[in-house]
């Protein structure tokens, strides 16, 4: 689990962050919202790269090595 605060108090920015290693879909959850919010994750040779969802605060990543 990857856990990404923002300190900024106000809706994110579109964000993407990268991750070492292999991974299945990701999963996100975010705080305030029962559905979890559809995830864009990109395979790369040693890593993924997620684009977050639109998060105020706090985003939850759900990560299954593959």
């Amino acid at each position: 689990m990857a856990h990404l605060p923002f300190y900024s108090g106000r809706a994110s920015e579109p964000v993407a962050v990268r991750i070492a290693g292999r991974y299945r879909p990701v999963r996100a959850s975010t705080i305030g919202k029962r559905e979890r919010p559809e995830v864009d994750m990109q395979r790369e040779a040693d890593s993924i790269e997620v684009h977050l969802p639109p998060a105020s605060q706090y985003v939850a990543l759900e990560l299954e090595i593959a």
